[in-house]
């Protein structure tokens, strides 16, 4: 693993950053965006190096996504279309990245349809305490999410803690692997001193129930180039 920029990165993912770096800037700067204004926006999707491709192309985003999160993707998009929840106009297999923010079954799957066998899905999951005014029938954890895709036959899954939240996340950590998580909480608390959020942290982690109290965690998967021909 690598820390860059303040994030922490898996060598795929240092990999898959080299290989794109150029063409993003080249691409990004003709836009005339304010230096800091697309530092910020670039963050705020920091999530797509963990993409096979970080350049998005056609992007969905579900009317549920911040304002923050839907111009990140407009800047950095070839094009960018807003989901509704009940289905649009789109067509099927029309785009390669779509965006949702805690779906619930039905609108995961609608919205899986519109992508592109080889397009990824970016779910971010809002824990049960944040979610104001949701209802409960929507998967609750990340790992649900992880299930469902996994269920629709999507491959390449993985799910990310972002620390501290989506907005200024400095470090998104595997969910998958614990050992990442404890060495990163150490390191935190070895540089900084105590905090009650990281004591608490490590506390769920000894006794596994980190990923049921994690409150802003994210999950990816990628249609397989042949799903739904065999």
């Amino acid at each position: 693993m690598c820390r860059r920029q303040g994030v922490l990165y898996s060598s795929r993912t240092r990999r898959r950053r080299a290989n794109a770096g150029a063409r993003t800037v080249k691409e990004v700067a003709a836009r005339a965006v304010g230096y800091q204004e697309l530092l910020v926006a670039s963050r705020r999707i920091d999530w797509r190096f963990l993409l096979s491709d970080p350049e998005l192309g056609d992007v969905g985003c579900s009317v549920e996504t911040d304002a923050a999160l839907q111009r990140s993707c407009r800047l950095f998009a070839r094009s960018l279309a807003l989901l509704e929840a009940k289905g649009g106009e789109l067509d099927p297999e029309s785009l390669d990245v779509i965006v949702l923010v805690d779906p619930e079954p039905e609108t995961l799957i609608r919205a899986l349809a519109l992508l592109r066998p080889g397009g990824w899905v970016y779910v971010e999951v809002n824990g049960v305490l944040t979610r104001r005014g949701r209802r409960s029938r929507r998967p609750r954890f990340a790992f649900d999410y992880v299930a469902e895709l996994r269920r629709l036959g999507f491959d390449e899954i993985e799910s990310q803690w972002h620390w501290p939240d989506f907005d200024s996340c400095t470090q998104m950590l595997p969910l998958g692997d614990l050992r990442v998580i404890r060495s990163a909480l150490i390191r935190r608390q070895e540089s900084r001193g105590r905090s009650p959020q990281v004591s608490l942290a490590r506390l769920l982690l000894a006794g596994r129930l980190l990923p049921f109290a994690v409150t802003h965690a994210s999950v990816i998967g990628r249609r397989p180039t042949d799903i739904g021909r065999t």
